[in-house]
């Protein structure tokens, strides 16, 4: 898919366009006055960057972020038992792979958290 936009004035919004990552996108010209983001490219799938297996959804992602949100005074090991007890378990049966996974997430979760990316309001 693609959006091509040619001139066009854009005033006092917040975004003026926003696209998933799969858009060829291309802004040619146009005026952004009090604009606060041209262009805001966002990933179709959100998690798809944490290399997970397909079979784990993502709104069971969303529950297991969730549950590492409200246990940041936990320690890292007590995080991984969480992801570890997660329907992932189920779709990993190698140890050393499920590790990989649990740090993976532990790990995006705390990094979300300390940039700004990931609040305790954002999946509730």
């Amino acid at each position: 898919m693609a959006l091509i936009i040619n001139g066009g004035t854009f005033k006092n919004i917040g975004t003026a366009v926003r696209a998933p990552s799969s858009t060829h996108v291309e802004l040619n010209g146009g005026s952004y006055t009090d604009v606060g983001v041209v262009a805001h490219i966002y990933e179709s799938e959100p998690f798809s960057a944490l290399q997970l297996p397909k079979e784990l959804l993502s709104h069971e992602i969303a529950q297991l972020m969730r549950e590492l949100l409200h246990s940041q005074n936990q320690t890292v090991e007590q995080q991984h038992e969480i992801v570890k007890r997660s329907r992932l378990r189920e779709i990993v049966s190698d140890a050393g792979k499920l590790a990989q996974d649990a740090e993976k997430i532990v790990q995006f979760v705390k990094t979300g958290l300390q940039t700004g990316l990931l609040a305790v309001s954002t999946f509730g």
